[in-house]
């Protein structure tokens, strides 16, 4: 096996860094933790076009074949400091088989934006890390219309956009640092959908829009408005409200290319399929959603529940479950009498799976909350239907902390939060955007509470506010405050190999800014809080709606997003794509006999 080594740093003009002394090869031939190494110091190397150095193909010879193989490359500076990494893999080598890579090399502690020849902008799309090491980005909207035409009704000053899907599929190589389009499109054109990893490499995409409807309602005086709050109308078939109620599944070892000509493992190998009796034509789900949840189910990852979303012009209150081993072929069960406790677009769900047999925690949604049962709803599976059943999540001591102390908490009725499981037993919730204010207070409060007064979406939290970021413990509902070093509405997360968890971008108040903050959690718990490092990470591109994914050897990639001009009246998409390595020690070496 060849490697041909370009080192990826800040500097997008450098061939390689100068200051490179010696790499580190490491196989990992089994999942056992066990693994070999090599050295070489630079000396060992040759110099091509373009300055690339290239590693010399006798220290990848002698590989295992018929069996998954990684192989992650350190890099470091004069006097030891590690400093880049890169991989490959997991791959399998067929005897006799010659592999070839172009290997990119990242440099540590600093986003470093990679290749997207090719690649369309685009937000609301979907980005899966697959157990090959790829990341599949699908769909999306990748036009924007500005200055649409508002339907009537919309309040005086609003900001109107049209957007539309693309059928479009790609996949991220992190060893050759680019994304790869896929041979085939999407059965369908879709945004606004999600993307669930089954347990055996295939992804299902569900729901989602070929069409929406972005508008920006100014808050305040509309002449001089103090933010504008969203609403997101999806459309099928023309201006017909709606959404899609279909579903398909991306399989990984489809279309692969019959000989690997160029021999580098034919990343864009990948297609979709539908229904499981009509593989060509999407499958259907129960309700139209968009904007809904997904998660699998704890006791059966081979299970995937959606919940809420948006169609046929409303938020939906329901929620089903597909099950890959269904009877009769994969597909969704009937879910007739499957309610939430509250219809939710935009929530969130995370899996816990302590205590056993686990739950799914359903976050926020709700537009206009009008009191605590409208947070969060907690779904438990169910030995006598497939669907499971749903309660509203203050059947628990949700949503009061351990202290004691009750209240209604009107500050955690978030839209679209970034949610993540910590330790298997709590869910980390992160944003601000969604709880109503009393016009001209800061103080959230659920709509009519305060003497039937009218309620507006408030501003991010100051300082000496509550925060709207919190932790939930999965067994009693005991929830957390918990401290963030910015604001994360519409932001994105991604659980890292290590259980570490990255927390990306956002919009940072309501006139759209949008933040690069970077904020990494060691996957522990403390005192009912999620544990933070110290050390904090920048985005090259500030972005919002966008998706943050995990690589390999604790890597994060961020892709695509939306921007808006300073007066709220042009959106923009982004392709840009960036690959993060945080610190972190290298490989522990095995012990010297």
């Amino acid at each position: 096996m060849s490697v041909r080594v370009q080192w990826l740093t800040g500097d997008p003009t450098a061939a390689a860094p100068p200051d490179l002394s010696q790499i580190r090869v490491i196989l990992f031939a089994d999942d056992s933790g066990s693994f070999s190494e090599t050295n070489a110091t630079v000396s060992s190397f040759e110099t091509g076009e373009g300055g690339r150095r290239y590693v010399n193909t006798p220290l990848l010879s002698d590989l295992p074949t018929g069996q998954p193989i990684r192989i992650t490359i350190e890099g470091y500076r004069e006097g030891g400091g590690f400093a880049y990494v890169g991989h490959v893999g997991p791959i399998v080598l067929r005897p006799g088989e010659r592999r070839h890579v172009d290997l990119k090399m990242f440099e540590l502690d600093r986003s470093i934006n990679a290749d997207v020849t090719g690649f369309t902008r685009r937000c609301l799309h979907t980005a899966t890390s697959l157990p090959d090491g790829r990341v599949l980005v699908t769909g999306g909207f990748d036009d924007v219309v500005n200055g649409a035409p508002c339907a009537p009704g919309a309040p005086a000053e609003s900001r109107c956009f049209d957007l539309t899907a693309t059928a479009s599929a790609f996949v991220f190589e992190p060893s050759s640092g680019r994304m790869h389009p896929l041979r085939q499109n999407m059965l369908e054109a879709r945004a606004g959908h999600t993307a669930t990893l089954l347990p055996d490499g295939r992804v299902l995409l569900a729901g989602g829009a070929p069409r929406a409807t972005f508008v920006l309602s100014p808050i305040g005086v509309p002449s001089a408005p103090s933010g504008f709050a969203p609403d997101i109308t999806p459309h099928v078939d023309g201006d017909e409200l709606g959404a899609l109620d279909t579903f398909e599944i991306f399989d990984p070892g489809l279309n692969a290319e019959e000989v690997d000509a160029e021999r580098d493992g034919d990343p864009a190998r990948g297609g979709f399929v539908g229904a499981a009796d009509a593989p060509t034509s999407p499958g259907r789900l129960n309700q139209q959603r968009f904007l809904h949840a997904a998660v699998a189910t704890p006791d059966n990852p081979e299970r995937v529940l959606l919940a809420g979303g948006m169609g046929g012009g409303r938020p939906d209150n329901t929620f089903e479950v597909f099950d890959d081993r269904r009877p009769g072929g994969y597909g969704f069960y009937g879910n007739v009498g499957s309610r939430l406790s509250a219809s939710r677009m935009m929530p969130s769900a995370v899996a816990l799976t302590t205590p056993a047999p686990g739950s799914v925690w359903i976050f926020g949604g709700v537009t206009v909350p009008r009191g605590r049962s409208d947070l969060a709803d907690v779904w438990t599976p169910d030995d006598a239907d497939p669907n499971g059943s749903v309660a509203d999540a203050t059947t628990t001591e949700f949503p009061n902390p351990t202290s004691g102390s009750t209240g209604d908490h009107p500050e955690l009725a978030l839209l679209q939060p970034t949610a993540v499981a910590v330790a298997g037993s709590h869910a980390l919730v992160l944003g601000w955007m969604g709880p109503r204010c009393v016009p001209g207070t800061t103080a959230p409060v659920f709509s009519g509470v305060a003497d039937g007064s009218d309620t507006e979406l408030c501003a991010p939290p100051g300082m000496g506010e509550p925060t709207r970021a919190f932790v939930v413990n999965g067994e009693t509902g005991t929830t957390e405050p918990q401290m963030t070093t910015g604001a994360h509405a519409f932001g994105a997360v991604a659980s890292l190999d290590d259980g570490s968890i990255a927390v990306t971008g956002g919009l940072a108040g309501l006139i759209w800014t949008r933040q690069p903050l970077i904020e990494i959690f060691t996957g522990q718990v403390s005192g009912g809080t999620a544990v933070q490092l110290g050390t904090r990470y920048m985005l090259n591109t500030p972005r919002a709606f966008h998706t943050t994914s995990a690589l390999a050897d604790m890597g994060i990639l961020s892709v695509g997003g939306l921007n808006l001009s300073t007066d709220v009246r042009n959106m923009s998409l982004y392709a840009a794509t960036e690959v993060l390595y945080p610190g972190r020690v290298p490989v522990p070496r095995p012990a010297t006999p």
